[in-house]
Parts: structure tokens; C-alpha cells; sequence
């Protein structure tokens, strides 16, 4: 049996009408995506010099950890997610940052696989990617003007980790919290035998505006 003309017809305008449909939204995910210029929420964005900026003690080469165990045992090295899931709940556990964790954090030798698990992580967070493409180019912006480069930005929910490849003036490192608004912002200077610059972690949570804890040695 032939199909009807009219009911052919109808069938291909539905066809037409869904591609077009599938086109568009194509484009709208590609346009998000990819836009440089993207904003922060203003809802989540501090107003100039309304951020606590800490600077934490220089660190040049690795961060021995030290660790304990009863006689004769030796207990099983915590995978990177695991330690992942320990320091965030330490470096924001209410509405301030956790000094202590975040010096764990940017001194750790296993930094470089943390950032990394970040990614991982939340790679499918909405809000996460949404914060990476929004402070990325700030801090690319901000550093336009000095001999460093942004290397690695990765973000969660709540906060952003680090690290700049290079030197900066003093007040250039002051001014990387207003660079991107943060409520909080971490910054370790780190030296080892390869790499010079600096390590940073900062909250993008506007209900973070303290820090808390007493400061580890460096």
C-alpha cells in the first residue's frame, strides 16, 4: 500500500522540525561552553577588597607527612579520592576556611593528583564548570601583566584550586582574591628543583568571608 501524500508530507515536516530543534539546542550548548567571557552568578561575587586573603608560610620542595600506626602494622595509603573527601570536609567546614587544610592541601607532594581528581570529580557539575569558565579568564586577565601564567584552575561546588607558574610583585599577589571576587583566598609561594610560582585555593561559596585554625609550620 502506498502511503497517503498528505501523511507523507505531515512526516516529513515533523522530521524537518525536530532536526532544526536538535540544531539549536546544539548550538546553545556550544555557545555556553566556549564563551571567554563568562560571569560569575553576581550573587556569588565580593565587592573589591571585601575578601580575607591569607599567605601561607613558603614551602620549597615536598611536604613530608607524618603518620602513625600501632607496632607491626602498616596501614594502607589513602587513595587520592579519599584524601580528597577528607580535606574538603576539614578545608570548608562551616562558613570559614580551614587554614590548616588548606595548607595540607597546597604543600602536599601529591597536589598535582588532588587538582587532578578535582577535575574528575566534578567534571559533570554544572556549577563547577560554570565557575572554571568564569574565573579562568579573570585570573588570565589579571596576570596579563606579569611575567607568570595561570597553569592549572579547577573547581568544585564551593571552592577553586590552583597554580601559577611564576613570579609575581607583591601587590600582584595581593590582589588575586579581588581578581576573582573570592570570599576567601589561600595562596602558598612553592619552589621545588623544576617548578617556581604559586599554589592557591579559594572559596566560591559567598557565605565563606573567614578563615579558622592555627597555621602548621612551613
Amino acid at each position: 500500500m502506498k502511503p497517503d501524500g498528505r501523511n507523507l508530507g505531515l512526516l516529513v515536516g515533523v522530521c524537518v522540525v525536530i532536526a532544526l530543534s536538535w540544531l539549536a539546542l546544539r548550538r546553545d550548548d556550544a555557545a555556553e561552553v566556549s564563551a571567554p567571557g563568562a560571569e560569575v552568578d553576581p550573587a556569588h561575587q565580593q565587592g573589591p577588597g571585601d575578601y580575607t586573603a591569607t599567605h601561607l608560610p613558603r614551602a620549597v620542595g615536598s611536604a613530608a607527612q607524618a603518620t602513625s600506626s600501632r607496632p607491626g602494622t602498616t596501614p594502607a595509603a589513602p587513595t587520592t579520592a579519599e584524601t580528597l573527601r577528607d580535606l574538603e570536609g576539614r578545608l570548608l567546614p562551616g562558613d570559614a576556611l580551614g587554614l590548616p587544610a588548606a595548607q595540607e592541601l597546597l604543600a602536599s607532594e601529591a597536589f598535582d593528583r588532588l587538582t587532578r581528581e578535582v577535575a574528575w570529580t566534578y567534571a559533570a557539575d554544572p556549577d563547577a564548570q560554570r565557575s572554571k569558565r568564569a574565573y579562568a579568564p579573570q585570573l588570565q586577565r589579571f596576570l596579563g601583566g606579569a611575567a607568570a601564567d595561570l597553569t592549572a584552575l579547577e573547581c568544585s561546588q564551593r571552592y577553586c584550586v590552583g597554580a601559577i607558574r611564576g613570579n609575581l610583585p607583591q601587590e600582584t599577589e595581593d590582589g588575586l582574591g579581588d581578581a576573582v571576587g573570592a570570599g576567601t583566598f589561600a595562596v602558598l609561594p612553592w619552589a621545588d628543583e623544576s617548578w617556581q610560582g604559586y599554589r592557591f585555593v579559594f572559596s566560591t561559596d559567598p557565605a565563606v568571608r573567614e578563615v579558622e585554625g592555627i597555621l602548621g609550620g612551613g
